[in-house]
């Protein structure tokens, strides 16, 4: 699991598994035999997509709190923010990634003021399921659980 070091890092965290494609269990039959043609791998617990595709992800992401089962997991649900008005909250994560390594990060300053914060993100090299978003030269990891044209988890 990734260390998550700021409050930033837990909602970008959460936003991004919510909007991760379509997921499934991986069967394999034997132990220890990996999949020859499987889109998804397991990793721990956690039920991932070997790519994301970025197609579904470069778009505004906005936190669905409400659809959370329970609120204290680092897993968040964020929906595309075409996909539903959103009811009334006093502060609601946003996220809008563009193509070329852009994005933008809905911030809560002090007096309640809403603003979005310039960031950077790219997809890990090495593992193609998470996601880094930087920002002031700190980069934070998050993986990607699920992600649609309308879920990011």
């Amino acid at each position: 699991m990734l260390e998550i070091k700021s409050a930033f890092s837990v909602l970008l965290f959460c936003f991004l598994l919510a909007s991760c494609g379509e997921y499934k269990v991986v069967e394999t039959g034997k132990k220890n035999q990996e999949p020859a043609e499987d889109k998804f791998v397991k990793k721990s617990q956690i039920i991932v997509p070997k790519v994301i595709n970025v197609k579904h992800l470069i778009q505004q992401w906005v936190h669905s709190h409400e659809e959370q089962q329970n609120p204290d997991t680092k897993e968040q649900i964020f929906r595309s923010g075409k996909s539903r008005n959103f009811p009334p909250s006093r502060f609601r994560k946003a996220y809008k990634f563009s193509v070329g390594g852009d994005c933008l990060s809905m911030s809560l300053e002090p007096a309640d003021r809403h603003h979005f914060k310039p960031r950077k993100w790219q997809i890990d090299s090495g593992d193609k399921s998470v996601l880094e978003i930087t920002a002031d030269e700190k980069t934070n990891s998050f993986r990607i659980v699920e992600l649609s044209k309308d879920m990011l988890r």
